[in-house]
């Protein structure tokens, strides 16, 4: 991580249990898959990929058939976030209903064997900001409140650290939603579900994504015929300071299906960018999106300096609202 603040959502729900109230009251983070002591296992040493596997197989030994080898890989995956990716100083936003709380990581991760009746063994103390108060989801960002509404047990934010901070000092300042905010969310909804349920299909959503990018301010924009599809389906061309000249190869996702987009699409944008289709990638969906896809961007960025930008549903139907673009939509 480099040191620099993370954040992560953090949904406090073990077994369906809404443990938000008792996290607030003592002060932690709760994760649930209590048969286990995920720290214990991990302190056991080794390499990076010697500790998943051995937490891996804990897990697939303990809940045996219970678990299909997917839920067990995604089991992994969140055990190995709470104990050992997220650290202290980290962000934790935590959704409750149509609010959300934010904490500050104070610690390591804990395993406490007498709260497994409840399945909330695995703990994070934490700092709760805003004086433990919650903050109205329509404060925040509409990438924030995309963010909010991923099924992970914990997703990744890092890349929402300056939202996150944002809202907090709205809150703090004792800010609240306006009426018109209210209006626009009610106008948001409405696209929203035209978009998902209405007349749209992936060709009619590429030229969504094509008028998104004129309003934007590119300069020309085009579909990208299918035969010439090299993991770009709508190229846009953007003029910086009247200067520099870079082009965004963007890959529309028609994805309205129950499950969040995972990172197949990034993999293709990446792909493109090696390949000189563009210098700059974008993935617009009308749905959710996986945590796995995000990390994907970061990873892409970090290992090889490709910049790929990724726009939810939420995203899309508030700059379409926000800029008078979902208008005579065909």
């Amino acid at each position: 991580m480099g040191g620099k603040r993370q954040a992560y959502v953090v949904r406090i729900r073990p077994s369906g249990n809404d443990l938000v109230e008792e996290a607030l009251r003592e002060d932690v983070l709760i994760l649930g898959w209590s048969a286990i002591d995920a720290p214990a296992v991990l302190a056991q040493g080794g390499t990076e990929t010697e500790r998943r596997e051995r937490l891996r197989k804990a897990i697939q030994e303990t809940y045996g058939d219970e678990m299909s080898d997917e839920y067990v890989a995604y089991s992994t995956g969140m055990l190995w976030r709470f104990v050992q990716e997220i650290q202290e100083g980290d962000y934790a936003v935590v959704p409750h209903g149509p609010q959300f709380y934010v904490a500050e990581v104070t610690g390591p991760a804990l395993y406490d064997a007498s709260k497994r009746e409840n399945d909330a063994c695995h703990r994070r103390p934490v700092r709760w900001l805003n004086g433990k108060k919650p903050i109205p989801r329509a404060l925040a960002s509409a990438p924030l409140q995309a963010r909010m509404k991923a099924r992970q047990t914990i997703a990744y934010a890092g890349d929402l650290v300056e939202d996150i901070e944002r809202v907090l000092k709205d809150a703090e300042e004792g800010k609240s939603p306006s009426l018109s905010q209210d209006i626009r969310q009610g106008l948001k909804e409405v696209v929203r579900r035209e978009l998902l349920s209405g007349r749209m299909n992936p060709e009619r959503f590429e030229g969504v994504v094509l008028r998104l990018m004129e309003g934007l301010g590119a300069t020309e924009a085009w579909i990208v015929p299918r035969a010439s599809d090299k993991g770009a389906d709508v190229l846009a061309q953007f003029t910086l300071a009247g200067a520099f000249d870079f082009t965004v190869g963007v890959q529309a996702k028609y994805y309205n299906r129950p499950a969040p987009m995972g990172r197949e699409a990034v993999d293709q944008l990446a792909r493109a960018l090696r390949e000189g289709v563009a210098q700059l990638g974008l993935v617009v969906t009308v749905g959710e999106v996986a945590s796995e896809a995000y990390e994907a961007a970061r990873e892409y960025l970090e290992k090889e300096g490709l910049k790929i930008g990724i726009m939810d549903g939420e995203e899309l139907v508030d700059l379409l609202v926000e800029k008078g673009l979902w208008e005579g939509l065909d």
